[in-house]
């Protein structure tokens, strides 16, 4: 039981950092193609 607990933290961290990397890798290309537009 503690072992599954301890895989679905572990689990849910990797996706949330997962999600992160994603936004961050939109962030920077809108603002690329903002600057590029100007």
């Amino acid at each position: 039981m503690h072992f599954g607990v301890q895989y679905l933290a572990l689990k849910s961290s990797v996706l949330n950092g997962g999600y992160q990397l994603i936004w961050f890798a939109l962030a920077r290309k809108a603002t690329w193609l903002a600057v590029s537009k100007k």
